[in-house]
């Protein structure tokens, strides 16, 4: 629930821009629809509702419809119009309950990356109609005025979202993204600056600009940044040739400044600077110095300063419109906003700058397209968020609905980094189709390119590398953050001549690897005999380890009974896939051995897997007559397979595969008090230990594994009770939570 919650919020935050492009084009032809305005309204319900149910600030919620109560009353005996006057409220409101909101609310996709995709999103949405010849100028509105406006109406508004956001994009391409991703962005930028071209853009810029410059100007080595000096000057020129420039001196020649001397003139300062606010500041104040003490405490409303013109500074707006009891309470709710949840770095800079422009610009605070992002800032400021690294993991095997263990390790892994980290993924679940397999590749790799050369990621974490990697090896000179390889089988090791291209395609990737994470000592010393991957850049993390809350023991007779099977049955256990040398032909040969020593008496042996050979394996079946003794299972879900185990008195893990980077079927079987009998190479030799927790055998004799049997069926109870408490002791040191803070403190070390 909590999930689906944070993917609609981050849905909606992500539409932003989209309503906002909306509801310019309604306004430009005139369309009252208000929709996107009850859409904003319904998410700062929305926002109440999750305050109150996590019993956050319910006196300050209170407070808030006690107020907002009194003053629909107020509207309703004095004949205001409720509409404007409510919708108004509604404005002024939206700021410090959104704010609440962020300021309590954690959301795993939402980050200030989220915020430069959403400043892409605005630049996008305002230059595009531009290019196709569908924008709209500000001198359809003033006709002594230019500035491109494209589908949005409101100028000022558009300044501000930019100057909310541009802070936080800068300081997070400051430390990190491409090269080619920061020229990009810039280019963008500057365009847009170039053709908003507004007083407020072009003050809120200079603010910035100098603000970085004191906080970067020692710690930034220009020689390796040297492409920031052309554009800075690239910058200032632009500036010069925008349509600032001739919005002032058309400013200028309507109210005859000809002189510089006539420029620091209070009447020019008014005029040129503050576009009359100030005139229309005085006039609106002697309105209100007129009028009853009843009408100063509520407020002259919304429409009577409609009427009279649009003051266009936020706080003076805000007075006015509902009195003195109304700022008092608003300022009352920044205070506790302010005092409760403190802004730091950059997010208290952009704070504090669109304070300043609210006072050159009005519908800052009281326009829900700014406040929004201004109200996000308290979600970002949270230390904890605004500390995680960020980390691209890609996959082409991630778990689905249908096939919910393939690539289960790598959602294993996943879900270990969230809690530190910010984890974006790209991944391809499980196709059957040829033709879906190959969209879905290609789609993959497009995606991998796209967000590792626009995204800001710290690390690239990269699974099954011989195929996700693809796109890594040929942008690794694009990309900033850590490469991490973590191999798991045939895609550095060949079984077949078909796994061959596998091992070029690895070394190629090995090459741009800062780190590779093996699941096994066994695939270590394949990647430094093999691969020539130094020593010190190899992590050793067994694919995410056992989940013991899942794999747990269970009363033998009580697992038998979930399962439907005979409690007075002993019951041999295989779960693999059904392919070559995973040694199944190996188990069901010493079972024909076993059958004709007569060692399989009350015994029946369970299989279950899937896989390229299964008609080979029921032909073998049919061939040594063991239809009455092995029961095929082709998929179990991972809650039953816990119920298999403990039914099980012998696991056997057959495998003679050189892939098999670990097994961790061997170690389930042992976290679930089953014994386990295992081939004696590859990957299960680095838990099992021949007589100490298990028994081996030499993983291509069938003889061999008959013997191993028969060997565990004439132990003793206490012996077998020795042995599994060791297999316990083993499982338990690759406990997942255990292995969580390794897998961790590898990502920290890189």
């Amino acid at each position: 629930m909590k999930k689906r919650f944070d993917l609609l919020i981050m849905l909606l935050i992500l539409l932003m821009p989209i309503f906002d492009v909306i509801t310019g084009l309604l306004n430009w032809h005139n369309i009252s629809f208000p929709f996107i305005m009850l859409l904003k309204g319904i998410f700062m319900i929305g926002a109440m509702i999750y305050l109150w149910y996590k019993k956050k600030h319910r006196f300050i919620l209170l407070s808030t419809f006690l107020f907002f109560t009194i003053y629909i009353l107020y509207y309703y005996i004095n004949d205001f119009s409720l509409i404007i006057e409510i919708s108004y409220l509604i404005k002024i409101l939206y700021f410090p309950i959104i704010a609440f909101f962020f300021a309590n609310y954690k959301n795993e996709y939402l980050n200030k990356n989220s915020l430069t995709f959403i400043f892409i999103l605005y630049i996008l949405t305002y230059l595009l109609p531009g290019v196709f010849g569908f924008g709209h100028n500000l001198s359809e509105i003033y006709p002594n005025k230019s500035a491109y406006l494209g589908w949005y109406y409101a100028g000022n508004e558009l300044t501000a979202v930019i100057l909310c956001l541009l802070p936080i994009v800068i300081d997070t391409l400051i430390k990190s993204g491409t090269i080619l991703y920061k020229v990009l962005i810039f280019i963008l930028s500057i365009i847009a600056i170039y053709l908003l071209g507004t007083k407020a853009l072009f003050l809120g810029i200079i603010i910035i600009l100098i603000y970085f410059i004191l906080q970067y100007i020692k710690k930034v080595n220009w020689k390796s940044k040297w492409y920031l000096t052309p554009l800075l000057f690239c910058s200032i020129f632009l500036i010069y040739k925008s349509p600032l420039v001739s919005n002032m001196q058309a400013t200028l020649e309507h109210y005859h400044v000809d002189e510089f001397k006539y420029i620091f003139t209070i009447e020019s300062i008014d005029n040129v600077i503050f576009s009359c606010r100030i005139s229309f500041l005085d006039k609106v104040n002697q309105y209100y110095s007129q009028v009853d003490t009843k009408t100063k405490l509520f407020g002259i409303g919304r429409e009577q300063i409609i009427n009279m013109k649009d003051i266009e500074i936020d706080l003076f707006d805000i007075y006015y419109a509902i009195g003195a009891i109304g700022i008092c309470f608003y300022l009352g709710l920044w205070f506790v906003l302010l005092s409760k949840y403190k802004l730091k770095g950059i997010y208290k800079f952009s704070f504090l700058l669109l304070f300043i422009v609210s006072f050159f610009t009005g519908h800052v605070f009281t326009s829900p397209m700014v406040s929004i992002w201004i109200a996000m800032l308290f979600y970002l400021s949270k230390e904890k968020q605004q500390n995680k690294k960020r980390i691209l993991l890609v996959s082409n095997m991630y778990p689905s609905k249908k096939y919910k263990h393939y690539g289960s390790f790598v959602k294993n892994s996943k879900e270990i980094l969230n809690d530190n980290y910010v984890v974006n993924k790209v991944i391809i679940r499980k196709q059957t189709n040829k033709y879906r397999k190959l969209l879905s590749y290609l789609r993959f790799y497009f995606e991998t390119i796209i967000k590792s050369i626009f995204g800001t990621y710290d690390y690239y974490y990269v699974h099954f590398i011989s195929h996700s990697t693809l796109p890594l090896i040929h942008i690794s000179k694009l990309i900033k953050g850590k490469v991490i390889l973590n191999v798991h089988g045939n895609d550095v090791v060949a079984d077949t001549k078909r796994d061959l291209p596998n091992i070029e395609r690895s070394k190629k990737a090995l090459a741009i690897a800062d780190a590779v994470i093996v699941p096994s000592t066994y695939y270590k010393k394949v990647m430094i005999e093999n691969y020539n991957v130094k020593d010190e850049i190899i992590y050793v993390y067994p694919s995410g380890g056992v989940n013991f809350e899942v794999f747990k023991i269970i009363d033998k007779k009580e697992a038998k009974l979930k399962l439907n099977l005979n409690p007075k049955t002993t019951y041999y256990g295989y779960i693999s896939r059904i392919e070559k040398d995973k040694g199944w032909d190996t188990l069901v040969e010493a079972l024909h051995l076993l059958k004709e020593a007569n060692k399989l008496n009350n015994i029946k042996v369970i299989m279950i897997g899937i896989g390229d050979e299964e008609k080979e394996l029921d032909q073998l079946i049919k061939k040594y007559l063991l239809e009455d003794i092995i029961i095929r299972k082709e998929m179990v879900y991972q809650e039953y397979l816990v119920y298999y185990y403990n039914a099980f008195d012998l696991f056997i893990f057959p495998t003679r595969r050189k892939s098999e980077s670990l097994g961790l079927v061997g170690l389930e079987a042992m976290a679930s008090n089953t014994f386990v009998i295992a081939g004696d190479q590859y990957g299960p030799t680095d838990y099992c230990i021949n007589n100490n927790n298990s028994f081996t055998f030499k993983n291509t004799s069938a003889e061999d594994l008959k013997t191993k049997i028969i060997k565990y069926q004439n132990l003793t109870e206490q012996e077998k009770k020795e042995i599994l408490a060791s297999a316990l002791k083993k499982a338990q040191e690759y406990d997942r939570t255990l292995l969580k803070e390794k897998l961790i403190k590898i990502f920290d070390e890189v």
